[in-house]
């Protein structure tokens, strides 16, 4: 009986079970099996909902990596391409 009990809180379903003279019975969940239930079923639907927000926010992140890649990559490009054009002449074919 107890396993049908548990079978019941877990996952909601009615097993049926055999007593001790081999009789077959169904499982008549009680008051606090019921409520079991349903405070599991609420925290399954929390813990969804929850793990739904976390993946909705790490889908971000390879976007983002390549928005930070692309920023730094530009950002070093331009510096070299700065520091070419702004680097000093020969002092040698400057005349005074």
């Amino acid at each position: 009986m107890a396993q049908a009990q548990w079978a019941y809180r877990l996952y909601g379903v009615i097993t049926a079970y055999r007593r001790d003279n081999l009789e077959v019975a169904y499982y008549l969940p009680t008051e606090e099996d019921k409520s079991f239930l349903y405070s599991k079923k609420q925290t399954d639907a929390r813990s969804k909902a929850t793990i739904t927000l976390i993946r909705k926010f790490t889908d971000q992140y390879p976007y983002l990596f390549g928005v930070y890649a692309a920023t730094y990559l530009a950002t070093f490009m331009a510096a070299w391409i700065w520091l070419l054009v702004r680097m000093p002449k020969d002092s040698s074919q400057a005349t005074a």
